[in-house]
């Protein structure tokens, strides 16, 4: 029998960043899958081995216990990982005045539970290694001592995982009800949350614009400068290619204010889940105006390329001239960089459309 494998795609640390109804749905969705944890396929057994069983047989069941074993060790560290998680969350709570009474006490129960599975898994890695009926193989030396071996690591193993599953959905029945009784401050929390990840997006999309500026710099100096070479005036060109260079320096240095913000990440985790909200409306509030003033200087990249267009169109450049390569790598780049920009704010946008979109889909399906 095949288990889902808990928290494989979604952690409780993910649940907490979402917003409080899709938080609430989807720990009613792992419970009611049975929060269970991965056990392996080859073979499940119901009962411990008999001492019917054959050799083949026997083998076959220590093979399982060992790949059980290792699946297991891997769930008890996605289980030990949520107790900072959920430690995390009484903290922010209790920054703020909230209750956390309840909550605390099932987080010290959970923790408890979560040493009692550990002493079976133990248990059954003891046996396993000693591996007693069997030789370094796994093949069966002593059918009896084998057998032994068998019922007391399967019987191990069974009980760690009922322990590790209970404990899991006692820990998630308690965040539940916390959650439930505290939906003003998980609203908080997720809006905070969606503003960091908008913003680090937003970020990423904008340092890569900053590139393509300083190449259109580039790009139209070394038209200016081919243009020139051909006696061609370029006022228009180096005044245009003056006040852009400007702006740039402008929102390089707003750029790198948010990058600094956003690394910093004051009042949130590195996975971005909020541990001061005070300090985390700082953060993003700051990084935004950050962001939003280097994207208006970059904007005005608008006004180079309609500088480049007129200076062109009032040249009448012949085709064969040597400046027309120049002119349509500065022009290219230019224009490139501006449509870039213009959709850059929108795709900050459209990604928090997206996910409120994804939301919404989540709660009609509640219905």
């Amino acid at each position: 029998m095949k288990t889902p494998g808990f928290f494989s795609t979604l952690s409780l640390s993910r649940l907490l960043s979402t917003g409080r109804k899709a938080f609430l749905l989807a720990l009613g969705a792992l419970l009611i899958s049975g929060l269970a944890f991965t056990v392996p396929t080859s073979q499940a057994f119901a009962a411990a081995p008999t001492p019917l069983m054959s050799s083949t047989a026997l083998t076959k069941a220590y093979q399982h216990d060992l790949t059980w074993l290792n699946l297991q060790q891997t769930n008890l560290g996605k289980a030990d990982a949520q107790v900072a998680v959920v430690q995390n969350l009484i903290t922010q709570a209790d920054n703020q005045s909230i209750d956390t009474t309840a909550l605390a006490s099932a987080l010290a129960s959970y923790q408890s539970r979560l040493a009692t599975t550990q002493t079976f898994h133990d248990s059954a890695s003891a046996v396993l290694s000693a591996h007693t009926g069997f030789d370094a193989g796994g093949n069966v030396t002593d059918p009896v001592a084998a057998t032994a071996t068998v019922q007391a690591a399967t019987s191990d193993l069974q009980n760690a995982h009922k322990d590790l599953v209970a404990a899991m959905q006692y820990l998630i029945k308690s965040v539940k009800d916390f959650a439930k009784a505290n939906p003003t401050f998980f609203t908080k929390i997720d809006g905070l949350t969606v503003s960091y990840l908008d913003e680090q997006a937003w970020l990423t999309s904008q340092q890569a614009n900053l590139n393509k500026a300083t190449t259109v710099v580039t790009n139209v100096q070394n038209l200016i400068t081919a243009a020139q070479a051909n006696s061609l005036t370029t006022t228009l060109l180096s005044k245009a290619l003056s006040t852009f260079e400007t702006r740039l320096t402008g929102a390089q240095a707003s750029g790198t204010a948010a990058a600094g913000i956003l690394s910093t990440h004051a009042g949130f985790d590195a996975s971005g889940n909020v541990t001061d909200p005070t300090a985390a409306a700082t953060t993003v509030n700051t990084a935004r105006t950050n962001l939003q003033a280097a994207h208006n200087s970059l904007v005005h990249s608008g006004d180079l390329l309609l500088a480049l267009t007129l200076w062109h169109d009032t040249k009448h450049i012949p085709a064969s001239s040597p400046v027309v390569p120049a002119y349509k790598l500065a022009h290219q780049s230019t224009q490139a960089l501006y449509d870039s920009v213009k959709v850059e704010l929108n795709s900050h946008v459209q990604g928090l459309l997206d996910r409120l979109n994804n939301l919404l889909n989540i709660l009609s399906g509640e219905l």
